[in-house]
């Protein structure tokens, strides 16, 4: 578990980075950063007052994530939302949203039920990361069969970091 710390906790969470779960070496390579931050930091409530664990931002190009809480699986989820940002085709999100009942990629039931999240959490949980049960479940055909729709499908595929 983490440390109690604070410079402890920032570097133990940077040390969880460096592993390069998931899609982090390949968000890297495309100029994304990734950055530890302490935890309850404004920048992790982006949305309002809800507080998160990690935050892709897309304007920044900046991965934040909640040091005191860093697991590979958190960070395999964010480096997921960036492949959503950059590289899958709206038309593909569109159809794989009505797939699972909604009209759109950012609409759902709840935060655990927009395609998107569940496109991230799931991409982490076929990476081997696990998966909080709390998110719906998106297949690994499906998200695979988004990524395969993208540009950069072969890097993606090449440069993922299983936990299996």
């Amino acid at each position: 578990g983490a440390p109690s710390n604070s410079s402890n906790i920032i570097e133990y969470c940077n040390s969880v980075v460096a592993t390069q779960p998931g899609d982090v070496e390949m968000v890297l390579s495309w100029g994304w950063k990734i950055v530890c931050v302490q935890s309850g930091d404004p920048i992790l409530f982006e949305h309002g007052d809800e507080y998160t664990l990690g935050y892709a931002d897309p304007v920044s190009r900046q991965i934040n994530i909640a040091a005191q809480e860093a697991t590979e699986q958190t960070i395999a989820h964010e480096a997921a939302h960036v492949i959503e940002f950059e590289q899958l085709v709206q038309a593909d999100m569109d159809a794989m949203a009505q797939k699972y009942g909604v009209q759109s990629w950012d609409e759902g039931d709840d935060y655990w039920n927009l395609p998107s999240e569940m496109f991230a959490e799931g991409r982490a949980r076929c990476l081997g990361y696990g998966a909080d049960e709390d998110f719906g479940v998106m297949s690994c055909d499906d998200i695979d069969s988004l990524i395969s729709g993208t540009e950069k499908a072969d890097q993606i595929i090449r440069m993922s970091n299983s936990g299996f």
